[in-house]
């Protein structure tokens, strides 16, 4: 499950709103918007934040993520070079 359908689905779960989801994680409502809506990716500290109160503290997960965004971001240095 990607971060977007993760939030969507504990949102929908607990019958919260954004506002109130980003108080959990500790970051602005519009970080929230903005993950949900895919303009933007969290950090690795955001990442980690939204699965802790997602539940989900399995640091398999969050290795398997910032490796994942490490080679995208890789990608991009190397289609910039």
């Amino acid at each position: 499950m990607d971060v977007k359908s993760a939030i969507l689905a504990y949102r929908a779960t607990h019958c919260i709103s954004q506002v109130e989801f980003a108080r959990l994680v500790g970051v602005s409502a519009q970080t929230i918007h903005s993950l949900e809506n895919g303009y933007q990716r969290p950090s690795k500290l955001t990442m980690a934040k939204i699965l802790l109160v997602l539940n989900d503290r399995r640091e398999v997960e969050i290795e398997k993520w910032a490796k994942k965004q490490q080679v995208e971001d890789s990608e991009k240095a190397v289609k910039n070079d």
